[in-house]
């Protein structure tokens, strides 16, 4: 797989761009070792792009993978031009699954403070306001029962902030996701196109921008979290609480 800078097929074009130079030679070899290009197997007739010129209005599918015949009709097996692209770049990442040999098993998970959301302001406001109702009545417990109060305290706020955290998570890749739709129809247009559309080519990048802006506002905050946590606590970080 990869970037074959030409194309095979007509439908792999758009807006009037040819690609065709080196295409014999990928073809006689795809023809020696037996490979088929698996998202045509998957999307047989579809137009697609996954490479958009940033001097002209044209595009084509130069990126793709090819692998097996066996392996590319298996219905668990799959091919995808991605709209999601957390960097900027003039090629969408095409992404490829197969069946996996046997089901790989998942150990058991710990669950700790969700200490990604510590730069986000709507996370801290919230953890700040539901601490400042629930910290009174630990402090006022009696000295016996301090200890109890503190630990049901630090249960009952990892319980609230996990929950916060999976909220803003979803909000957040809500937003993802609706600059994803809105890039995917405007690379449906521009795939489409037969001959050079500034209008689409311009709609698409900027669509692919968004996408961009409301990766990186998902996780720099991560980032910036984990930064200063690691710097404190080394990889204790997660175990503090």
């Amino acid at each position: 797989g990869g970037d074959f800078n030409c194309v095979l097929e007509p439908a792999d074009r758009s807006g009037g761009t040819s690609r065709s130079g080196g295409s014999e030679a990928l073809a006689a070899v795809l023809d020696e070792h037996g490979l088929v290009d698996v998202w045509r197997v998957r999307h047989p007739g579809a137009c697609g792009t996954s490479h958009i010129s940033r001097n002209s209005s044209t595009g084509a599918r130069l990126d793709r993978w090819y692998i097996s015949p066996l392996v590319a009709t298996d219905p668990a097996t799959a091919s995808e031009i991605s709209i999601s692209v957390p960097i900027r770049t003039d090629h969408l990442p095409v992404g490829l699954s197969v069946p996996a040999p046997q089901v790989v098993p998942v150990g058991p998970r710990r669950r700790h403070f969700p200490t990604h959301h510590l730069s986000q302001p709507a996370f801290i406001e919230a953890i700040s306001a539901w601490l400042a109702a629930e910290l009174p009545a630990v402090m006022d417990a009696p000295a016996a029962t301090k200890v109890q109060a503190w630990a049901g305290l630090k249960g009952r706020l990892l319980s609230f902030a996990t929950g916060l955290g999976r909220r803003l998570d979803r909000e957040a890749w809500a937003r993802v996701r609706a600059a994803e739709a809105a890039a995917a129809a405007a690379h449906r247009a521009f795939s489409s196109s037969l001959s050079a559309d500034t209008t689409a080519a311009t709609l698409l990048r900027a669509a692919l921008q968004v996408v961009v802006q409301a990766h990186q506002a998902r996780t720099l905050r991560a980032t910036r979290a984990a930064s200063v946590l690691q710097y404190q606590f080394y990889d204790t970080s997660t175990f503090v609480f």
